[in-house]
C-alpha cells in the first residue's frame, strides 16, 4: 500500500507549545484538534451583555464576569452628580458681610484675589507669611505684594501729595497717643482753609487746657413767668448764641404784641444751655434795654442762677442800696420790648 505525505503549514503554525493535539478522520477529511492546557485564570462570561456596558466580576473566584449595567460615561456622570450634591452654595449678596480679618488668612498660603471692573478676576498675589507690613504694588502689568520696613530710614521718602490723602489721616502711634514727632511743639497749627470743626455732640474733657466744644446757633426768646406762661404773641422773637467750651455768649430781642398770662416773676426763658450748677447764688447779671413797660424803672436787669434756662427780670424805680425787686405781670404791657446781651457758664 502506498503512503502519501501532506504538508499542512497553516495548521502547524497555529499550534502553541503545550497544546494537546488529536487527529480525527471523517470521510476523506483529516481533522486536527488542538486543545490548550487548562489554566488557573480562565474567565467565563455571561450568555449575553449590553454593548459598551462595563464588565464586573461575579463572585470571588475571579473566573466569572457579569454585565455591569452601566457604561463608563454613566459612571462618570453619577460621580459628578454626587459631588455637586455635596456642595453648599454661598450667596455672596446676603450671606457674606464685613471685612475678612487678616488673622484668618492661612500663614504662607494665603492669596489675595484682586477683582476689577465687571467682576473679572485679576492676578493673584501671594501674601508673605508672618509679615505684618504688606504693600500692594504694581510691577509692569503684574500685581504683587511687597514688604515695607517702616523702621528703615529710607523705607518711605518724599512728600505725600495732598491728592493722595484720604478723609482721615492719623497722626498717632500704636496706642492712639500723639508722639512728640507728631506734636506741634515747634510749629504752630496752620489752618490752611481757616476752619476748625468740632463734632455735633460734644466730647467733654476734664483737662483745663483742652477746648472740647465750639458751636453757634439761634434760640427763641420767650417772655414768661416763674409760675406759668401762656397767650403771648410777638412781632419779634430773636436770639443768637456762640459757645466755646463751657462759655456761652448770648443775645436776644423780644417785642410783644400781647403779653398773655404771666404768672409769678417775669422771666426771659428758652436759653439754649442750662447755666452751670454748683454752689453760688448767681451765674450771670444781665443788662437789659427796655421799652414800653407799665412801671417807670431806673434800672432793669436779669439775674441767672445755677442750673436753669431762664433768667429772672428785676427792676429798681429809684436808687437803692439793696436787692432790686422782680418784675411781675402788672409791670409789663402788651408792647413791651426787651433787648439784651450777656455771657454765662454752663457745665
Amino acid at each position: 500500500m502506498a503512503v502519501d505525505y501532506f504538508l499542512i503549514p497553516t495548521v502547524i503554525n497555529k499550534l502553541k507549545a503545550g497544546d494537546s493535539v488529536a487527529f480525527e478522520r471523517i470521510g476523506d477529511l483529516l481533522i486536527i484538534k488542538a486543545t490548550p492546557p487548562a489554566g488557573s485564570g480562565d474567565v467565563v462570561g455571561p450568555a449575553g451583555a449590553v454593548n459598551n456596558d462595563i464588565a464586573l466580576f461575579d463572585g470571588i473566584t475571579g473566573k466569572l464576569i457579569k454585565n455591569g449595567s452601566k457604561t463608563i460615561a454613566q459612571v462618570v456622570a453619577d460621580a459628578v452628580a454626587a459631588a455637586e450634591a455635596s456642595i453648599i452654595p454661598i450667596n455672596l449678596a446676603s450671606e457674606v458681610t464685613g471685612d475678612l480679618p487678616l488673622s484668618n488668612l492661612a500663614q504662607g498660603s494665603a492669596l489675595s484675589i484682586l477683582g476689577v471692573t465687571g467682576n473679572a478676576v485679576a492676578d493673584e498675589a501671594s501674601i508673605v507669611a508672618a509679615s505684618d507690613k504688606q504693600v500692594l504694588r504694581r510691577e509692569g502689568t503684574a500685581v504683587a505684594f511687597g514688604a515695607v520696613d517702616l523702621a528703615a530710614a529710607a523705607a518711605i521718602t518724599g512728600d505725600l501729595p495732598d491728592a493722595n490723602l484720604s478723609a482721615n489721616v492719623p497722626l498717632k502711634n500704636g496706642t492712639n497717643a500723639f508722639t512728640g514727632a507728631n506734636s506741634f511743639a515747634t510749629n504752630p497749627l496752620d489752618l490752611l482753609v481757616g476752619q476748625l470743626k468740632f463734632p455735633a455732640t460734644q466730647n467733654p474733657s476734664s483737662d483745663v487746657n483742652t477746648l472740647d466744644d465750639c458751636e453757634r446757633g439761634t434760640w427763641t426768646v420767650v417772655f414768661g413767668g416763674s409760675g406759668g406762661t401762656s397767650g403771648q404773641t410777638y412781632t419779634t422773637q430773636e436770639g443768637y448764641y456762640v459757645k466755646h467750651g463751657p462759655l456761652v455768649q448770648i443775645s436776644g430781642t423780644a417785642i410783644l404784641t400781647a403779653k398773655g398770662t404771666i404768672t409769678g416773676n417775669v422771666q426771659i426763658q428758652g436759653l439754649p444751655f442750662a447755666s452751670k450748677t454748683g454752689s453760688g447764688t448767681y451765674r450771670s447779671t444781665i443788662a437789659i434795654n427796655w421799652s414800653n413797660l407799665n412801671t417807670a424803672f431806673v434800672l432793669v436787669q436779669g439775674i441767672l442762677v445755677g442750673g436753669v434756662t431762664a433768667a429772672t427780670v428785676r427792676g429798681a424805680t429809684a436808687a437803692t442800696v439793696s436787692l432790686i425787686t422782680a418784675l411781675v405781670t402788672a409791670d409789663v404791657s402788651d408792647t413791651t420790648i426787651f433787648s439784651f446781651s450777656f455771657t454765662y457758664l454752663t457745665d
